[in-house]
């Protein structure tokens, strides 16, 4: 089945998302994080994943869309700067949320809208993004379409996907969320890789049964593929047996990502992909992604305990939910304060928001170690 879209495979890096001391989007710290994500391997950047708090956005209703937009422009207007001096292209996938199918789309359908009216309101605010519309507006073939549309054609471009998890509050049987992802499936022109996380989720779980008949489903053309966040490798290698070039998988346990990629064979893993919180500080996925890529299984494997051995130093562990989030961001403020001066560091979301004061200096040894390794490549 041919795809209108390349599949987003690789070192999928899920954004984190920083905010003012008013509890709105830090623009500025959030370019500065995706291209230092870049800087450090990564192959696509994942917006408003529940690592970026992009439950928390959504959940705080309308007057927050603005918010939602600013940190998907800014994320892009990062990856225009980056690939003006690379020739690689980078990917750019964004997550949706609701109770109920229709709510899903319409969340699509109000981030597509309300970019358009925000770059046309606030047009210079983003040059390189500026840069590519204006290429587009000045094409010939569009010399008859309207503003609107012309952004839009910009914007179809410029995502690459919707990742869609399960409800966050309601759980499902299985036919429930058979037809949840249907509906949505049916009614969405857009790329949608689904999300299994059922920690996350209500317990919600994606079962085999049900990827099968979405997979198997010839009407659904714009099926991408899955991220899988849950503990086991068992669910991963059931999910694998439908990776092919029109579909693909990934981790989301970056605690297994080589373990998960010797399940698949060598010349499949370029199918598949990881989603390391970590890829938001060190290159360490990355190195383990090329390893895997070259059939280095042993030097994968070791390259894994490595990473194993120092990301919880790095993380804030005093406590489970959002250590990533607080250690990723205090070691990030640690490293840009030259650049950024004033990072609120804190989580917006309801577990525990500051990092505690006694980890500081494991953190910042930890952190200038992988410095010294190479395993971080500051933006300068």
């Amino acid at each position: 089945m041919t795809k209108k879209k390349a599949l987003i495979t690789g070192n999928i890096v899920p954004t984190l998302t920083y905010f003012n001391k008013k509890g709105h989007i830090n623009g500025q710290a959030c370019r500065l994080q995706a291209m230092h994500a870049l800087n450090n391997g990564a192959d696509a950047l994942f917006v408003l994943g529940s690592t970026g708090e992009g439950t928390y956005l959504k959940e705080l209703g309308d007057e927050y869309t603005i918010e939602r937009i600013k940190l998907i422009l800014v994320t892009y207007d990062a990856i225009l700067d980056y690939s003006k001096n690379s020739d690689k292209s980078i990917g750019l996938i964004i997550g949706a949320y609701g109770e109920d199918a229709q709510s899903v789309v319409e969340d699509m359908n109000k981030i597509l809208a309300t970019i358009v009216s925000f770059i046309k309101d606030d047009f210079y605010t983003y040059p390189h993004i500026t840069h590519k519309l204006w290429d587009i507006y000045l094409n010939p073939s569009n010399a008859k379409i309207s503003t609107d549309s012309t952004i839009m054609r910009s914007i179809k471009t410029m995502i690459d996907g919707f990742v869609v998890p399960p409800p966050l509050k309601k759980t499902m049987n299985e036919d429930e969320l058979l037809d949840f992802y249907l509906k949505i499936l049916k009614k969405s022109e857009y790329p949608v890789y689904l999300y299994n996380n059922p920690k996350s989720f209500a317990d919600n779980v994606i079962s085999e049964n049900v990827l099968k008949k979405l997979v198997k489903n010839e009407e659904l053309t714009n099926l991408y593929g899955i991220k899988d966040s849950s503990v086991t490798i068992e669910q991963k290698k059931e999910y694998l047996q439908f990776l092919n070039e029109g579909f693909s998988v990934s981790c989301g346990k970056e605690g297994m990502i080589g373990l998960f990629l010797k399940q698949v064979p060598v010349g499949k893993r370029k199918l598949a992909g990881l989603v390391p919180s970590l890829g938001n500080m060190t290159s360490n996925p990355k190195i383990i992604y090329k390893l895997g890529l070259e059939g280095k299984d042993d030097q994968m494997m070791a390259a894994q305990d490595e990473m194993n051995s120092f990301r919880n130093l790095i993380y804030d562990a005093t406590q489970s939910k959002g250590k990533a989030q607080r250690g990723v961001k205090f070691c990030f403020r640690y490293l840009y304060e030259d650049k950024i001066p004033e990072i609120p560091i804190n989580v917006r979301t309801e577990f525990q928001r500051e990092v505690s004061y006694d980890i500081h200096e494991q953190m910042i040894q930890t952190i200038n170690n992988c410095i010294k390794k190479e395993y971080i490549k500051k933006v300068e």
